[in-house]
């Protein structure tokens, strides 16, 4: 994948664009990027088609990963994530942020296929857009669904200080803080460990 080849992707999130957020991780207190390559991101599509096995549009379609389509992914991930941090906060998103969304939903429609000795189903007909839609117009359907369909008070950004992922809480509670426990044991340990040298201090 790149030179952090022991860090896998993760999927977390309860939604395909919180997975698409979720490839900036924090590694070792800094900020890194999981999509630096082209191959890179061939290598997370190929990892969104596993988990997503029975989602028709994603199965359906293999986009060329091309300089151009990594950099147009990690745009819509970069205003994404301002959007979700935004909404994770209280605040209303920033009207390019919506803009720039719904340019993506405009390129694609839904319609109608309906093939000699098959059933009906439903397709997305990308017009006269490029083929990167076929990976971007997925996305964006997500975060639509998300955004305008779920409960935004259980959209969550982990609780760890040290740690930017994001997910939707599905618990029947709706009490989850943390992306896994693995972190959750992490900022317990960084808790303790900050009181430990309080404590020696003093």
């Amino acid at each position: 994948m790149n030179e952090l080849a022991e860090k896998e992707f993760v999927f977390i999130g309860e939604a395909l664009v919180l997975d698409l957020a979720n490839t900036e991780v924090i590694v070792r207190g800094k900020r890194y990027d999981l999509l630096q390559t082209p191959d890179d991101l061939a290598q997370w599509w190929d990892s969104v088609r596993q988990h997503n096995q029975d989602t028709d549009m994603i199965q359906g379609y293999t986009p060329v990963f091309s300089p151009a389509l990594l950099e147009s992914v990690k745009t819509l991930r970069t205003k994404l994530r301002l959007l979700f941090n935004r909404v994770i906060e209280g605040q209303r998103p920033e009207n390019d942020e919506i803009e720039f969304l719904n340019s993506i939903l405009r390129m694609g429609h839904p319609a109608l296929v309906w093939q000699a000795n098959s059933t009906p189903q439903m397709s997305y007909d990308y017009g006269e857009s490029d083929n990167q839609m076929g990976l971007l117009l997925p996305l964006a359907l997500s975060a639509l669904h998300l955004l305008a369909s779920a409960d935004l008070s259980r959209l969550r950004k982990c609780h760890n200080q040290r740690c930017i992922l994001l997910f939707y809480d599905t618990t029947k509670s709706g009490t989850r803080q943390w992306c896994s426990a693995a972190c959750l044991d992490r900022e317990r340990s960084a808790r303790r460990y900050a009181a430990k040298m309080q404590s020696t201090e003093q």
